[in-house]
């Protein structure tokens, strides 16, 4: 019973710890010639665009749920390019994997399948990797998808300019899992065993 108890307690240990985990603290995203910043706070969902000498007030904001994205700030502190977390569920494949906003809204926005061809599986059956890299260069901004598929955007409209091909991740790339990803299989391991264990010793407990 001892035993039962002790994998209870760290299946739920491991399930509160993850759930109450404290949020980071806020980024500040700044623009390449550092004049604009963009401060990105997990606290909420509104993120704000500031000159970056005077932070009292906001030029602009937008609402969104951020966790795990990248984010490119324009010069002129008018244009945001978020690109989105590296994996998606298949049902999203037509959700936009690339987007960019000004203060009116998303300006222009590109699909999951729409730069990465051929997604890398993952541990989970519904989900694919996609992304690899992305960078400013001058006025335009590279996303690397895994496999190989380069997209070139420019960065005042948010049109894709040019796509084209370059060396695919490497392979061990795709079988890293986030700390949120460890956590969940801990925990859910940890109840599996609990309820296994609490099954057998309520078998063993019952007359012949």
């Amino acid at each position: 019973m001892r035993v039962t108890c002790l994998l209870l307690v760290l299946a739920l240990g491991a399930a509160a710890l993850q759930a109450n985990a404290p949020p980071p603290e806020d980024d500040w995203i700044y623009s390449p010639n550092n004049q604009y910043v963009l401060r990105l706070t997990f606290r909420g969902n509104e993120q704000n665009v500031y000159k970056a000498d005077d932070r009292e007030k906001p030029l602009w904001s937008f609402r969104i749920d951020q966790w795990g994205h990248n984010f490119h700030v324009a010069d002129d502190g008018t244009i945001v390019a978020e690109v989105r977390d590296s994996y998606y569920y298949m049902a999203d494949k037509a959700e936009a994997g690339v987007l960019f906003r000004d203060r009116t809204g998303i300006i222009a926005e590109h699909s999951y399948e729409s730069l990465c061809a051929q997604p890398r599986a993952t541990g989970y059956e519904n989900a694919r990797q996609w992304h690899y890299q992305d960078y400013r260069e001058g006025k335009f901004l590279h996303v690397r998808a895994v496999d190989g598929t380069l997209s070139r955007f420019d960065f005042a409209t948010g049109k894709l300019v040019e796509q084209g091909r370059t060396e695919p991740a490497p392979e061990s790339y795709g079988s890293r899992c986030s700390t949120a990803e460890l956590a969940f299989g801990a925990g859910a391991a940890l109840t599996v065993l609990a309820l296994l264990a609490l099954g057998l010793r309520l078998r063993r407990g019952r007359p012949a």
